[in-house]
């Protein structure tokens, strides 16, 4: 079997990502941002993130909650509530 048919079994259905809280000193950071979630969601990938809404996270989710779910980790979801 060659790589890229074992590679073709598996789809990628979420994606983890942990960006910064600011949004860098460069506009290039918020645009690969910005790429990454467009791919994202071309893609139907889901995000799974901290539930942050500043900064390149802020970018990222935003660009992402418009057009597809995303997932929060319980244990933070839970830290989010308590306040």
């Amino acid at each position: 079997m060659s790589d890229t048919t074992a590679a073709s079994k598996y789809v990628m259905k979420n994606l983890c990502v942990f960006c910064g809280s600011k949004a860098g000193n460069r506009p290039e950071y918020a645009d690969g941002t910005r790429a990454l979630a467009n791919e994202m969601l071309k893609r139907n990938v889901g995000l799974v993130y901290g539930g942050g809404n500043i900064g390149l996270m802020g970018v990222i989710s935003s660009s992402i909650v418009d057009g597809k779910d995303c997932w929060i980790p319980i244990f933070l979801f839970l830290k989010l509530i308590s306040f």
